[in-house]
């Protein structure tokens, strides 16, 4: 809280001196509350609801929502409708396979080469291995889960590690 103090002098003969001291208190200001729209409120809700519901995060639960919200309506501005495309580009490029794909298939030298790095010796799992490896439940996929799925692969790493704590386990004994 801010405060701006007043010093009161009064002034006898050739002396001044101090008599009192005044101190007045400067209010905060209020943080403005945002104003929403209807049509906002509703996706707020919907987007809460699946966060509880659904167990989505905040984005995703965001996103669905307004999925949700504009696929409803009949007669969509080009806005609105640039709204509900990248809301379900978001989750189509979240899809396993479009994940797998974008690993696998990439033209790039250097991703290539850092999937190689990923991998080890071991070759590129098809696309039902690569199933079999993701999470049970899981619905949406980053990049990095599909590298750590990959990474699942890679035989080599796997034996370090299990040397690594089978000679931990030796040198405590």
């Amino acid at each position: 809280m801010k405060t701006n103090k007043n010093n009161i002098v009064s002034v006898q003969g050739t002396k001044a001196m101090q008599t009192k001291e005044e101190v007045s208190f400067v209010a905060p200001k209020a943080k403005k509350e945002p104003t929403y729209s209807n049509d906002k409120l509703l996706k707020l809700g919907l987007a809460e609801t699946l966060k509880a519901c659904e167990g989505m995060n905040g984005q995703q639960a965001s996103k669905m929502a307004t999925i949700i919200f504009y696929e409803m309506k009949d007669n969509k501005t080009p806005n609105e409708c640039k709204f509900l495309a990248n809301a379900l580009l978001y989750f189509d490029v979240k899809s396993i396979s479009k994940i797998y794909n974008l690993i696998t298939k990439s033209k790039d030298a250097e991703i290539n080469e850092a999937l190689k790095g990923v991998l080890g010796k071991s070759k590129v799992p098809t696309f039902a291995e690569f199933i079999e490896v993701a999470k049970e439940g899981k619905r949406f996929f980053t990049i990095w889960d599909g590298l750590g799925m990959m990474a699942k692969f890679n035989n080599s790493a796997k034996q370090l590690k299990k040397a690594e704590r089978q000679n931990k386990a030796q040198a405590k004994k």
